[in-house]
This record gives C-alpha cells, structure tokens and sequence, in this order.
C-alpha cells in the first residue's frame, strides 16, 4: 500500500482499511500518529454548523421546554430550528418563543402531520449569543387546541 507515493512498509494483503480507537497510522514507517489524539484535537476546533439536539415537545401545554444546555466553555450560536413529526394538528398555536432568539412564532398552519417546518434566524435582526451552562428553550404561550407533540431540532454552532 501507499500513502502519498510512499510505501508503506508492513502493508500488503492482510492489511486492516478501517481505524478505530488508539490504533496507529504508519505515515512514513517509523512515524505514526494516533487516531485518537487526532480525534480529540478536531473536537476542539469550532464547530461548524451542526444539529446540537432533537426534543419531543407538548405543542398543546404553556410552560417551557428545554431544547439544549450550552456546554461549559462555548457560546451556542442558533442558526435555525426544524419542527418534524407533529402528531396532531397545531391549529390554534399562535405563540411559541425561543430563548433569546424568535419570539411569538405562529404554527397554527401546521395543520397536517407529514409535513415540517424550518424556522430560521429573521434577516437584519441581532440576536443574542446563548452563554455556557445556559438553556435554549421553547416556551409555549398560545398552544395548538389539541393535544400535541412535536420534535424540534436545533441547528446552530457552539463556539
């Protein structure tokens, strides 16, 4: 086998073509780098945009729902959250807000449960960065008139 033109010594018919754990990459016969180390330097580079949670929500009932807990040492940036799989009509859901994000969003158009809906950040408008340790939430002020859950995804970037 080869690796940038180069031989890599040991390789040949038995060789392993997949990586996992601690097992080491010949890069040029006696220098190997470990898939692990490398693995756990990517996870400290910024994210880019990712889906951070998926939450089943009671779309009927006021209150609020925690959608994602910002881990220690990052700023979650939200870039758009996806409503999927109602399970009923959201006919009557008027007022539905996001922590420090879209407030008094109207789902009552929701009215079949095959479809989905993509919320996105509203143009030319600031948005507050959400804090570490800090919750993004879903509060439902208006609800839809029948009981009703739905998963909401939360897209964003934690920096």
């Amino acid at each position: 086998m080869t690796l940038y033109g180069r031989r890599i010594k040991g390789s040949g018919a038995t060789e392993k073509t997949t990586l996992a754990g601690t097992e080491a990459l010949p890069i040029d016969g006696t220098q190997y780098a470990l898939i692990s180390s490398i693995a756990a330097y990517i996870k400290t580079l910024p994210q880019s945009l990712s889906k951070l949670a998926a939450v089943a929500v009671d779309m009927k009932t006021a209150g609020a729902t925690t959608l994602y807990t910002v881990p220690a040492g990052k700023t979650l940036y939200v870039h758009h959250v996806l409503i999927r799989g109602n399970s009923a009509s959201l006919a009557g859901g008027t007022s539905y807000s996001f922590t420090d994000w879209r407030q008094t969003v109207d789902l009552s158009g929701m009215t079949v449960t095959t479809g989905y809906r993509i919320l996105l950040t509203t143009d030319n408008t600031t948005f507050t960065p959400i804090a570490a340790a800090a919750d993004f939430q879903i509060t439902v002020t208006t609800g839809a008139s029948a009981a009703c859950t739905a998963t909401i995804e939360v897209w964003g970037s934690l920096v």
